[in-house]
């Protein structure tokens, strides 16, 4: 099943990648997440009520491509990872004008548990792994937006 969300940040591409990488390093709050290369990470995604889950999320190396920053990430629940899927996906950062910047997550996942989980997932599970996502890029690119305009102000004040 495939996954999609997308979010703007103020800023060229390159200062919202630079921005989206110190996040995703710096900032354990948002999703709880510490960022290192090659390094697994913890979070707490979920759309806020009982199915939250426990995973561990990777991110890996960015990747600059022509007019646009790729950071591939896949988050995996803890625990009883078998009732899960796993969702593997990137973040794409891309250039809309001189001062705003599409960040996309875009992903896909296959619904565990066989016939019985695509039932499921029809039902419910992927509006749960839509909001998931969604609030993720949503925390992702205000805490983005944060940075760029404290990195202005810290600028400006020198």
């Amino acid at each position: 099943m495939f996954v999609y969300y997308y979010g703007h940040a103020p800023g060229g591409a390159a200062e919202v990648g630079q921005a989206l990488i110190d996040v995703l390093r710096d900032r354990p709050e948002i999703a709880h997440i510490a960022y290192r290369q090659a390094e697994e990470l913890r979070a707490r995604v979920g759309p806020g009520f009982a199915f939250a889950k426990a995973v561990r999320l990777e991110v890996g190396e960015p990747i600059l491509g022509p007019g646009d920053i790729r950071v591939p990430v896949s988050w995996v629940a803890t625990g009883a990872s078998r009732l899960f899927p796993q969702l593997d996906g990137e973040l794409v950062v891309s250039e809309v004008g001189s001062d705003l910047t599409q960040v996309v997550f875009r992903g896909s996942y296959a619904p565990p548990l066989g016939g019985v989980g695509e039932v499921l997932d029809r039902v419910l599970l992927h509006r749960l792994a839509e909001a998931t996502v969604k609030r993720f890029v949503d925390a992702l690119v205000a805490a983005v937006g944060d940075r760029i305009v404290r990195d202005a102000v810290e600028t400006a004040g020198r």
